[in-house]
């Protein structure tokens, strides 16, 4: 997992040959213009899920990771908490490999994320966005999906 500010993402661009392209989309956009929905950036192998919502308690949420896609996560506006752990660390449930998903049981740890902040997750890293932090928040927020 990695946290930080978007004025700092060239220096990640070394870690995945598509990291590059996905941290110039998110540079270059106006989000706050830009309708809720997924926009293919370069086939399945790169596309952005541009978010509307409010945050959520932790309750209502649950731990999940992903096999085939790496979550670059960049809160546009409004902030929330966001969970995270390492997947030895957690109970597992059968992998949905159809939505990319598998669901898990364990303790998180917790940042929270502002605006122009942004979160990798890995496929080992197992994580819950979409938390408020005090009361829910309206959230706009951009999930690019990077092929692994």
């Amino acid at each position: 997992m990695i946290y930080d500010q978007i004025s700092n993402a060239e220096k990640y661009f070394c870690l995945h040959p598509l990291f590059e392209k996905a941290f110039q989309y998110l540079t270059k956009n106006d989000f706050l213009n830009i309708p809720a929905g997924k926009y293919q950036i370069e086939q399945d192998s790169l596309f952005a899920l541009i978010n509307n919502y409010f945050s959520k308690s932790i309750d209502a949420s649950f731990s999940e990771s992903h096999k085939k896609y790496i979550d670059i996560q960049l809160v546009i506006s409004g902030r929330e908490r966001m969970g995270f752990g390492l997947f030895n660390d957690f109970s597992h449930e059968q992998y949905d490999s159809e939505k990319d998903l598998q669901k898990h049981q364990g303790k998180l740890n917790f940042i929270d994320v502002e605006k122009n902040q942004f979160v990798i997750f890995f496929p080992n890293d197992i994580h819950m966005p979409g938390l408020q932090i005090e009361k829910p928040e309206k959230i706009i927020k951009v999930v690019i999906k990077v092929a692994v």
